[in-house]
């Protein structure tokens, strides 16, 4: 997978962020995103440790941000990395930062996002079925990204624990 080439180094246990943005991001936000990656991954500490840290892009939609630390990753260090993402909301109005969003991929194979309700509605209607492929942005490190639990199937996923299909009476 040419997306984990940044993280072969790190071994499985090594902590993941994903950071989804709502629309594919185009050439210009892409080096947006990645200057202000490059600035922040050097500054990064752990309760004053540097993390060793890295990042790769996906679909020009995802973030994935790896870090490990001998000290481990503090959640002030997890905030530092959430800074970054909000100053390029603030910056450049791209949002990373929207837990509501659901993301996976439509039929004709583009990747789109909605958020919970209207996810729900594609639910109901039968648009999104146990083989639609959703993405989890909620892995928590890079062993789930290489066991492909970043991008699954509904059916395999928490989405169809959450969000099963309503039956409507009439």
């Amino acid at each position: 997978m040419h997306h984990l080439k940044p993280f072969e180094d790190f071994p499985d246990d090594t902590r993941l962020w994903v950071y989804g943005f709502e629309a594919a991001l185009d050439d210009r936000m892409k080096n947006k995103v990645v200057d202000q990656l490059r600035r922040f991954l050097p500054e990064w500490r752990a309760h004053g440790v540097p993390v060793d840290g890295a990042y790769s892009m996906l679909h020009d939609r995802f973030v994935f941000l790896a870090g490990r630390c001998s000290d481990g990753i503090s959640g002030c260090s997890i905030d530092s990395s959430v800074k970054s993402f909000k100053e390029l909301k603030k910056k450049y109005d791209i949002d990373a930062l929207n837990r509501n969003l659901i993301f996976f991929r439509t039929v004709d194979g583009t990747i789109e996002s909605l958020g919970r309700v209207e996810f729900q509605a594609e639910v109901d209607a039968g648009r999104i079925t146990d083989t639609t492929v959703v993405f989890d942005p909620t892995i928590q490190t890079l062993g789930d990204l290489r066991e492909g639990r970043f991008d699954t199937t509904f059916g395999d996923c928490w989405h169809a624990r959450v969000f099963h299909a309503r039956k409507h009476t009439a």
